[in-house]
């Protein structure tokens, strides 16, 4: 669960000095990020290539280069600048918390130490949890980075999620 002191330790590690407000961005989107660090494996530690995706916030999170390449426009950003180590790539169109859930799940899923089916299913598990609106707002995120398979986990989240709010008429 997202206390209200763990809503305010993330808003404060995640906005800019000088970021009055982080505009907007839910405290569900907030505790969307936390729950889903708290529910899925950390991404391995020490892989060479590892980027950072600079959300419009300013806030940066780190992204292995496997979980990069997944993605349409990180891989062509890889591919056409071959940045550094902890180079940044700018994803100017959504907030902290959005671009920290892609991170977040977009490394669950480029795990290569747990089959892929395992991964999926920790994914979908962790989602399950989460309000339908913050979960579709990750929709756009996906799309964005032109990443198939976190597109298709979130649809397959929002539909599960509808589909049980659906009655038999």
């Amino acid at each position: 669960a997202c206390t209200r002191a763990t809503q305010h330790l993330v808003v404060f590690f995640l906005r800019p000095p000088g970021y009055r407000r982080m505009a907007g961005v839910s405290r569900a989107t907030v505790c969307l990020l936390d729950a889903l660090r708290d529910a899925l494996p950390p991404p391995p530690a020490g892989e060479a290539g590892a980027v950072r995706l600079r959300a419009a916030d300013g806030a940066s999170f780190p992204l292995q280069r496997a979980a990069a390449v997944q993605s349409d426009y990180l891989r062509d950003w890889i591919q056409d600048t071959d940045p550094a180590e902890g180079a940044e790539m700018p994803i100017s169109n959504f907030g902290g918390p959005l671009v920290g859930c892609a991170a977040v799940l977009a490394e669950a899923l480029a795990d290569a130490v747990q089959p892929v089916a395992r991964r999926r299913q920790a994914c979908e598990r962790a989602l399950a949890a989460q309000p339908l609106a913050e979960v579709a707002a990750l929709v756009p995120v996906a799309v964005f980075l032109g990443h198939a398979e976190l597109l298709a986990l979130l649809q397959r989240a929002v539909a599960g999620t509808l589909a049980g709010l659906t009655t038999p008429a």
